[in-house]
């Protein structure tokens, strides 16, 4: 009798038939032990690390769900042992709003990273994007907001590494940084999650794990602003004297660009997302001058033709208004750029972009560069590198 591949049907699939036949499975029951623990703020009565050196990162977004599987290695890189990702569906910028339809994309994503890496995965760590962490002691008013609508709060005390802080607590954590309204989004994740049988052991700042991917030591000791501009938000980390100093987002992704397309040129959004993908820039005046572009209008519509220069136009507003937000959030916090002398990192699916570095060069003033992998080994012909820099950076983090 042929051998079943193992992670398919040893993991996440093995755990479903299991729960179908309501039949209660090892990885389950310790997956949802460790959840409800969590839930209470204290650690699992049971279950350790994962078996061996084995890490797992997983980032829920909204064009796209990713988990990374990871091996520590002896000199203190990590290795890459399999990628899994699934087009996301049911989550928006306020988390989750379709919960059986995101469930369905995690599991998916899941399941292929089972079967890439061989190994069975019970437990991940989380990136939370699209939320904006601000210290406590300089915005009390906000903050104390913040834990009076939420019964439940996540901070971070400067490494980007949440923790669960009930309201009562808030006022004692006055130099960390406080998620701004993250808490009902956060727990939604993690019940998501936990379905599949599936424990969430940390939980990450998405900026911090994308700058985790791509910063060495030396870097961060310069001073560095990571930007990933992902599907539905930008989250940028700046780092100086080797700390992190500031992390945040603000509300703009590739999505953006993709409606802003489809809008003014009179397209459906499909056509303005391949459009985006497939000739997408923000050089002006670049020749051929006069080019023109043969785009698909939809079913039953016939093609039409646009200038290059007016769709790299296009894209180039678009990207220059969510990088000047940026510089402005930086500049509330009175960080100052000339003093980032490892200068802007890019990273992210529009980090692609033909000429975003220079773009990004003249807004910020400082040089720009595409951010590559740091202490991670993995095989670069085969890995998008830029669309999942958040979750190789979670799996660093975890081998930490």
């Amino acid at each position: 009798m042929p051998r079943e591949p193992r992670g398919v049907a040893t993991g996440i699939a093995r755990r479903d038939f299991l729960r179908a036949c309501a039949v209660t499975g090892v990885g389950l029951a310790s997956g949802f032990q460790h959840h409800v623990a969590q839930a209470a703020g204290v650690s699992p009565a049971s279950g350790g690390p994962p078996s061996g050196d084995i890490v797992v990162g997983l980032e829920i977004g909204e064009s796209k769900v990713c988990a990374a599987v990871a091996e520590r290695l002896s000199d203190g890189t990590v290795k890459i042992r399999g990628i899994g990702h699934a087009q996301s569906w049911g989550v928006g910028r306020c988390g989750i709003v379709a919960f059986e339809a995101a469930a369905r994309c995690v599991r998916a994503a899941l399941v292929k990273a089972e079967a890439n890496a061989d190994v069975m995965i019970g437990r991940v760590v989380l990136a939370v994007a699209g939320a904006t962490a601000g210290p406590f002691s300089s915005a009390p008013k906000t903050a104390a907001d913040i834990c009076e609508r939420e019964d439940i709060c996540y901070a971070h005390p400067g490494d980007g590494r949440l923790r669960r802080i009930r309201r009562a607590d808030c006022s004692r954590a006055k130099e960390w940084h406080v998620m701004e309204s993250a808490g009902t989004r956060i727990e939604n994740s993690i019940r998501c999650i936990s379905t599949l049988g599936v424990a969430v052991e940390a939980l990450f700042h998405a900026p911090v794990a994308s700058a985790e991917a791509v910063l060495d030591a030396n870097r961060k000791n310069l001073g560095a602003l990571v930007i990933d501009i992902g599907g539905g938000s930008t989250d940028y980390a700046v780092y100086a004297g080797g700390a992190l100093r500031q992390n945040g987002c603000v509300m703009f992704g590739s999505q953006d660009i993709r409606q802003e397309l489809a809008c003014q040129l009179r397209l459906p959004f499909a056509s303005g997302e391949k459009l985006l993908i497939e000739e997408g820039s923000v050089r002006l005046g670049q020749p051929p001058l006069g080019e023109r572009l043969v785009v698909d209008a939809g079913p039953g519509s016939i093609p039409r033709e646009i200038e290059r220069e007016t769709l790299n136009t296009i894209v180039r507003r678009s990207v220059r208004r969510a990088l000047r937000s940026v510089k402005q959030d930086i500049a509330l916090d009175g960080v100052r750029l000339d003093s980032l002398l490892a200068g802007v990192q890019l990273t992210g699916g529009c980090s692609l972009l033909p000429g975003i570095r220079e773009l990004a060069a003249e807004v910020f003033g400082i040089p720009a560069s595409r951010a590559h992998l740091h202490g991670i080994s993995t095989a670069a012909s085969s890995l998008k590198f830029p669309r999942f820099s958040c979750a190789l950076g979670l799996a660093k983090l975890a081998a930490a």
